[in-house]
């Protein structure tokens, strides 16, 4: 039997960088956290929703982290 992620999705937040340029950001949560918790980062060119991008997201998500791509 498969594990059952939990996890909060915010989809195309717009976020400013130093030099004015805004960027769509999706952040992947625990959903049963709710304080500070480590980040992982995932910086890319193209389609932040790759399916191998979304499914590290999820995984890292589901064990406690915050995951920004």
């Amino acid at each position: 039997m498969a594990h059952q992620l939990h996890v909060t999705i915010e989809k195309n937040m717009m976020v400013s960088m130093r030099d004015g340029v805004r960027l769509a950001t999706d952040v992947y949560r625990s959903a049963n956290e709710t304080g500070k918790v480590p980040a992982i980062l995932l910086r890319t060119l193209y389609d932040k929703g790759a399916a191998e991008r979304t499914a590290m997201a999820m995984r890292w998500a589901d064990a406690g982290h915050a995951c920004v791509v």
